[in-house]
């Protein structure tokens, strides 16, 4: 089996689907959405404040973006947001397989 990059696989779909739903009637669909989860060897998973189980919880948070048109939808761009205890453990991530890049986002970050 060989190697696969994430990345390269959204950046395929956003192309080919931006070239087969394009259209003026076409929207970018912004989603915030957590996850809640069991354990603790997940790519940043951290406890949080729950708001859909009313305590605090083990669950990774993530945003979306898909683009939407009444021919169909796809997914163009996703990113987890890991806690600071988190991204801040290098030997964590790389035992996750996280991606090499991952960073505490902060105010003013993308």
């Amino acid at each position: 089996m060989g190697a696969w990059s994430a990345g390269a696989l959204r950046d395929l779909v956003e192309d080919s689907g931006s070239e087969a739903l394009g259209e003026p009637a076409g929207v970018l669909v912004v989603d915030e959405t957590r996850f809640l989860k069991k354990g603790t060897h997940s790519v940043g998973i951290g406890r949080r404040y729950s708001g859909m189980a009313g305590r605090i919880e083990t669950r990774q948070e993530g945003a979306f973006v898909s683009y939407a048109s009444w021919l169909a939808h796809t997914l163009t761009d996703c990113r987890l947001y890991p806690p600071k205890d988190w991204a801040a453990d290098e030997a964590r991530c790389i035992k996750a397989n996280g991606p090499e890049d991952i960073a505490f986002p902060t105010n003013g970050d993308p």
